[in-house]
Order: structure tokens, then C-alpha cells, then sequence
């Protein structure tokens, strides 16, 4: 059986080292994608705070702290924040779409 994360990301004002690492971070989570276990990701609107969230599908925590460990924004410190949510969503058409 598999589990639902979100991961929410905040990066600096400075997009430095994010522009750096972008494409690194991009086949990164394209490989998450192809392995099934990313289900969706963006970052958040332009009158936002920067940053993103990011949607999982794995078998446990310790698949998405370890996921969320080996992704080049989070090894090379491109993000100042991040928050890890065990999420069931349960009402709404989408809902359906992330059921086992």
C-alpha cells in the first residue's frame, strides 16, 4: 500500500543557485515521474512567495524523506524551507485520481 506527501518548498528571494541547479532538479523530478512515484509539482503563482509544492505517491515516510534528501535543490541548499504532510485527500473530483 502507498501513502500521499506533499512537499512544500520555499526558496530565497536570491534565484541564484536556483537557476543553477534547475535542470538538475528538473530530470530529477522527471525521473520521479517516470518511476510513478511523483505524481504532480509547480511552483506556487507569481504573486507568491517563491517556492512550489510537490505531490508523491511512495510506500512510506521513509521513501519520501529519502526522495526529498537526493533532490539537487535540496542537496545544493537551493531551499530555505521545506515541509513534508502525510496527506489523504478524500472529497473532490481529482480525489478519485489519487486513490490505491
Amino acid at each position: 500500500m502507498s501513502e500521499i506527501f506533499t512537499v512544500e518548498y520555499a526558496y530565497p528571494d536570491d534565484t541564484t543557485l536556483q537557476d543553477e541547479h534547475r535542470p538538475a532538479h528538473l530530470a530529477y523530478l522527471r525521473e520521479r515521474l517516470e518511476q510513478g512515484e511523483l505524481l504532480l509539482s509547480g511552483p506556487w503563482g507569481d504573486d507568491e512567495a517563491p517556492g512550489g509544492l510537490l505531490v508523491y505517491r511512495v510506500a512510506d515516510r521513509a521513501r519520501i524523506d529519502e526522495i526529498v534528501g537526493n533532490d539537487p535543490f535540496v542537496v545544493n541548499e537551493v531551499v530555505a524551507r521545506k515541509v513534508v504532510h502525510r496527506w489523504r485527500p478524500i472529497v473532490g473530483p481529482a480525489s478519485a485520481a489519487f486513490a490505491d
